[in-house]
């Protein structure tokens, strides 16, 4: 027999469980492989559907670094310690995914934990420009509405009248806008918009 010949594909080895790269590890019969992909898929679920789905605020002014350092020094860590044993390959991406992830996941988390450990209150802002309001004494972050798509709203105002937003200031030190409070008052103007001749 021809030792250079292709090996055949039967039904059995297209059976086979799924194999990395490593001389054929098994990634499923890690259990810290299989525990590093639920970590995984329980932050980047989270992050998906908080950031899109829940959570209606605009974080205004700098938010703290030190969060994402200490999401990604955790991935680290967990990546490092469930990883032991597998093939560097596996190891290595298992551990940077990981790692990746939880960084992402630190941004809604933060803005979440703001939100409870803080306050609401409402403050008066004046309009510089359509879309971008500013404290009148520089008290507060100042206010960019211009990636809302909210641009009818805001030229109807001008720059003339003030706007009043409720804003947050949690535990982590930064501000937040509500923004459920300003889109109940967009949707009543684009309500009133639409009915009147």
């Amino acid at each position: 027999m021809d030792n250079n010949s292709q090996e055949v594909s039967t039904p059995e080895a297209a059976s086979q469980p799924l194999r990395g790269l490593g001389n054929g590890f098994d990634l499923f019969a890690h259990r810290g492989m299989i525990a590093l992909l639920i970590l995984g898929g329980l932050a980047g679920g989270y992050a998906l559907i908080d950031t899109f789905f829940l959570m209606q605020v605009l974080p205004l002014g700098g938010m703290p670094w030190w969060p994402y350092a200490l999401m990604i020094a955790v991935g680290a860590a967990v990546g490092y310690g469930l990883g032991r044993g597998a093939p560097l390959v596996e190891h290595a991406a298992m551990t940077l995914i990981t790692t990746v992830v939880l960084g992402l996941a630190a941004y809604p988390a933060m803005l979440r934990v703001n939100s409870i450990t803080g306050e609401a209150e409402t403050v008066t802002y004046q309009p510089r420009a359509v879309g971008v309001f500013e404290h009148p004494e520089a008290a507060y972050p100042p206010v960019d509405l211009r990636g809302l798509s909210l641009s009818d709203y805001l030229e109807a105002h001008g720059t003339e009248q003030p706007h009043r937003f409720r804003l947050v200031e949690g535990e982590l030190g930064f501000y937040q806008l509500d923004l459920m409070a300003l889109y109940a008052r967009t949707s009543a103007f684009y309500r009133r918009r639409d009915v009147s001749p």
